[in-house]
């Protein structure tokens, strides 16, 4: 699968990892130095409970090129930093995008990264239990074995969604749990 992740902190590099282990091919948007590092040096992982270090080497993009196309889109940010990034979300030819981190203000996002969009698309919401630091060049992360709580604000994802996400963490151990309600659960989380 082609997947684009906007986000490279902590828990957007735990997740491109995943993605990677999974075998698909990914790419990160990135900018300045840690796109230096991501391209010198690859995505390097600590992985504080287990003790091992990982390396992955995603395709680094500082934008987009028009045309180009994903399976899935995940913005991994804070809230206010994916408000100003959804009309070059709603450009990107893909049917998902996955808002993760917590969003007090999913239900208006949602709404005009719609709006702004002339493809349609599905949008979800997600929760990644994820800790840890960036260091220079690399990360240190805390993290049981992977999961994220997946939905739509008042539903869950249909079952081809479904399928295309667990085909997307393929075998890795990545756990997904889903939610019909991300709303309410972004709001008790936030």
């Amino acid at each position: 699968m082609k997947i684009l992740v906007y986000g490279c902190g902590v828990i957007g590099s735990y997740l491109i990892h995943k993605l990677c282990e999974a075998g698909n091919d990914v790419a990160v948007v990135s900018r300045g130095k840690w796109k230096e590092v991501l391209e010198t040096k690859g995505l390097r992982i600590r992985h504080k409970l287990s003790g091992r270090e990982t390396v992955d080497h995603p395709e680094v993009i500082e934008t987009v090129p028009e045309g180009m196309c994903f399976d899935i889109v995940f913005s991994v940010m804070q809230g206010q930093q994916q408000k100003l990034l959804l009309p070059e979300l709603a450009k990107i030819n893909t049917p998902l995008v996955i808002l993760v981190g917590n969003n007090p203000c999913a239900a208006q996002m949602e709404e005009e990264l719609l709006s702004l969009s002339d493809i349609g698309k599905t949008v979800l919401f997600g929760f990644q239990g994820t800790a840890g630091v960036r260091e220079a060049d690399f990360v240190t992360c805390v993290s049981l074995g992977g999961s994220m709580t997946v939905g739509g604000l008042h539903r869950e994802p249909d079952a081809d969604i479904k399928q295309k996400l667990m085909i997307a963490f393929g075998d890795t151990g990545y756990q997904l749990h889903w939610m019909d309600d991300m709303e309410g659960f972004i709001s008790v989380t936030g």
